[in-house]
């Protein structure tokens, strides 16, 4: 072989060894860029899908909470009517000459057969007979009044009974206006086949008058939209858990709202009632009337009577004292008195300025109890 042709050779090796590596690079290359279009999508299409995953799940909570909204309440609305429905009594009330005269709900108080119901669905009749709706307990019993109080529309009746489903109480003093209240009554005493309505919280503390005996007395009362219909007076007002937040007790005038006790009131109430037959309020010791000296700038009310033994009494009050402020706050009228004296209970001590030979003393007064007469 001459050196030409072993020039070719070589080169022709050459070029082939050279196409060779040229073609693996080419190839390695190819494939990195496969592996980083592949990794870039990946993270793309992940970030992406998340982004888009997170939206569309928090539309969909959105729409699913939305649609199920009126279900819930509808549910809500049956699961507490059964479970608050079976403490839930009718009562039949009629006078000695028989013939049964009016009608209306209670609620269970506790096992052993006391009964909370209105005080006007009872007043003046002699004879009062409870119907349960519970399947163990579906025996008419008749029943005693254990007391009342005109105040609030409330009274306790007794029944010889035990191990009665009575209902769990709420706390009317958490309370928003807006939550849900669902009235229940069971006026003939069947199994559950009572009257249920439903609303909202529209109103706390609301103050009302009415007429009682010929006087007109004010007391606070829990404000709903929930109707409050003949049938569910008496029974009760619960909550979205099925708690009784206060006992049902009248409709406004066009009907349109209702009233209910607030039960924090009611359970004081009815235990002063179980415990001494009497509801026992906290009671100042004396009696005035409105006072206005224009000329020397003094509004209160002042001293007409003094109880003995009170605490006004106690703290030297005498007849002719002008209370300006009490619990340090500037009285103006009687009724704010009473607003004041709803806030405290038997034994609390507080605080009184009175105007008294030209000038202003402090004093405190203990507050006694006072049985209101039934």
């Amino acid at each position: 072989m001459n050196k030409q042709d072993s020039n070719e050779l070589q080169n022709r090796n050459t070029g082939e060894i050279n196409f060779i590596k040229e073609k693996k690079y080419s190839f390695v290359k190819n494939i990195f860029r496969v592996i980083t279009f592949v990794l870039l999508a990946i993270i793309s299409g992940g970030v992406s899908g998340y982004y888009f995953s997170s939206k569309s799940n928090v539309d969909i909570a959105a729409l699913l909470q939305k649609s199920t909204k009126s279900n819930d309440t509808n549910n809500t609305v049956k699961n507490v009517a059964e479970k608050v429905g079976q403490s839930i009594v009718g009562i039949s009330n009629s006078n000695s000459n028989g013939g049964v005269t009016s009608i209306g709900s209670g609620v269970i108080f506790s096992s052993d057969g006391y009964i909370i119901t209105s005080y006007h669905i009872i007043k003046g009749k002699s004879s009062h007979v409870v119907n349960f709706p519970s399947s163990k307990n579906n025996t008419p019993l008749a029943a005693s009044v254990v007391g009342y109080d005109p105040l609030y529309d409330l009274a306790v009746l007794k029944v010889a009974a035990k191990s009665l489903p009575y209902a769990k109480l709420g706390d009317s003093s958490k309370l928003e206006v807006g939550d849900i209240a669902i009235a229940i009554g069971n006026p003939s005493g069947e199994q559950f086949s009572g009257v249920v309505t439903t609303g909202v919280i529209s109103a706390l503390n609301k103050q009302v008058e009415r007429s009682e005996n010929g006087d007109n007395v004010n007391y606070k009362v829990l404000q709903t939209d929930a109707r409050i219909y003949t049938g569910n007076i008496g029974g009760a007002l619960c909550d979205a858990n099925g708690n009784v937040i206060g006992i049902n007790s009248f409709s406004n005038s066009d009907g349109a709202l209702g009233n209910a006790v607030p039960i924090n009131d009611v359970n004081t109430i009815v235990n002063s009632i179980i415990k001494t037959g009497h509801v026992i309020r906290p009671d100042i010791g004396f009696t005035s009337r409105d006072y206005y000296d224009k000329s020397k700038k003094i509004t209160g009310v002042i001293v007409k009577s003094v109880l003995a033994g009170s605490g006004a009494s106690n703290a030297g009050i005498k007849i002719g004292d002008i209370v300006t402020q009490l619990d340090t706050i500037p009285i103006k009228s009687i009724d704010e008195i009473g607003d004041i004296l709803e806030a405290h209970k038997v034994g609390d001590s507080v605080p009184c300025v009175i105007y008294r030979n030209g000038k202003y003393l402090n004093i405190s007064i203990v507050l006694s109890g006072k049985a209101d007469d039934n």
